[in-house]
């Protein structure tokens, strides 16, 4: 009786474990500041600190129906895990970063946790966060 319930339990187990739904998270990201409605918003999801901020995206997003000052979106199906975002509002469309002569940024631009750039883009432990609750908000606020 006892090698019966044994295996019943062991069949249990594994259906209901091949039948588990896996939990997805969203994550609501305000955006402020945005100067205005031209081209398009990049917006990068990065899972671990291999490629941030440049490369090496867990998802990445484009957006070309925005509105200015502020926009607000959700990024839905997100696993648990620990993330970092990268924006760029790309306002000629080119889809890279325009600089000036002097390699400074002539496009807005944004990081989660508003790592605010002086010199260098942020590490990944200086703009990750933990998605772990059913709705993550986060404000992103972006420089120019």
């Amino acid at each position: 009786m006892i090698r019966l319930s044994t295996f019943s339990f062991y069949i249990f187990m594994v259906f209901s474990s091949s039948f588990a739904q896996k939990t997805t998270y969203n994550l609501d990201i305000e955006i402020k500041g945005l100067k205005n409605t031209n081209g398009q918003l990049m917006i990068s999801l990065s899972k671990g600190k291999e490629g941030f901020p440049h490369n090496n995206y867990y998802k990445q997003f484009y957006f070309t129906d925005f509105t200015s000052p502020d926009f607000n979106l959700t990024i839905k199906d997100i696993p648990n895990g620990n993330y970092a975002v990268s924006m760029l509002h790309d306002e000629d469309s080119n889809g890279k970063m325009t600089r000036n002569l002097i390699r400074i940024p002539k496009e807005g631009f944004a990081f989660s946790r508003n790592y605010k750039v002086i010199l260098r883009a942020p590490k990944y432990k200086e703009a990750n966060f933990d998605i772990d609750t059913i709705k993550k908000p986060i404000v992103i606020k972006l420089q120019y």
